[in-house]
């Protein structure tokens, strides 16, 4: 069982990072476009007379992605967290499913039901493929952990036939 132990912290800190990237990322490394009154396009012009929020200077539908995605981006931290904490394998497969399903809610809010700017706006060439990537890998790697997970504590799973 110090296989568990190992993929407690691997996947717990991996969910953590993740997390926080989701979370923080649109206000920091990739940042949604933004301005007093006009929007960055990713070649550095500036369109003027776009719908902005008065507070941080990005579009409102930048500004609701981003604020959705902090708060999926502190449950898939706090999840990871929780990974870390708990030692139970059977409470690593429940906490693996929540992180997973978050991280696919993170790809569908930046994609489909928020979204961003039409390109060529900074949000939709570096906060959207970013939050994509991010949200594919941690969906990617929860649904490895799950196998692994199913197949280290032998739960047989069956599939009811119609």
């Amino acid at each position: 069982m110090a296989d568990i132990g190992k993929n407690r912290a691997i996947v717990g800190a991996a969910a953590v990072l993740g997390g926080a990237l989701v979370a923080f990322g649109p206000y920091s490394l990739f940042r949604i476009c933004g301005g007093a009154s006009h929007h960055t396009m990713a070649d550095g012009a500036v369109m003027e007379g776009m719908a902005h929020s008065a507070e941080t200077g990005a579009s409102m539908i930048c500004k609701y992605s981003a604020a959705a995605e902090l708060g999926i981006g502190i449950v898939i931290a706090l999840l990871g967290i929780a990974y870390l904490l708990f030692s139970n394998p059977y409470a690593h497969l429940g906490l693996s499913f929540g992180i997973g399903l978050s991280s696919v809610l993170a790809l569908l809010v930046i994609t489909v039901l928020i979204g961003v700017d039409p390109k060529p706006m900074t949000c939709a060439t570096t906060t959207q493929p970013a939050i994509i990537l991010i949200s594919t890998l941690l969906t990617a790697f929860t649904l490895v952990n799950v196998v692994y997970l199913t197949r280290k504590i032998k739960i047989n799973v069956k599939v009811a036939h119609a």
